[in-house]
């Protein structure tokens, strides 16, 4: 039985498989991306309450909604300071939103957030 988007995320959300992500997430087509941003939409209590457990599942949370969300998504529904991870390093390797630079130098320019480094 082929597993659904729904279970594939929260495999990889629950068990904090950092790994599986990217692989996951370059797979979708911009329709699975629009799925599962229902998903995370439907599953967003749950994820907060995970939240709590550290950087990984930041960084699982915020990587997801960097690929799947335009930026009045983004910027609704992902807290700034969960940009500061290292990790999202090797998403923007492959995959940065036409929108994410401007977004995110304006964040920096108002002191929303402090990062060592600016996107251009």
């Amino acid at each position: 039985m082929e597993t659904t988007l729904k279970e594939q995320y929260l495999k990889i959300y629950e068990s904090q498989d950092k790994e599986a992500l990217i692989p996951f997430l370059k797979s979708l087509s911009p329709k699975q991306k629009k799925e599962l941003l229902i998903v995370l939409e439907e599953c967003s209590s749950t994820f907060n309450h995970v939240r709590c457990s550290g950087r990984i599942i930041d960084f699982i949370y915020t990587a997801t909604f960097i690929v799947c969300c335009n930026q009045k998504q983004f910027s609704t529904l992902v807290e700034l300071y969960s940009l500061n991870i290292p990790e999202l390093d090797k998403i923007f390797e492959w995959y940065c939103p036409d929108w994410f630079s401007k977004f995110l130098n304006k964040a920096v320019e108002t002191n929303w957030i402090y990062l060592d480094y600016v996107f251009s």
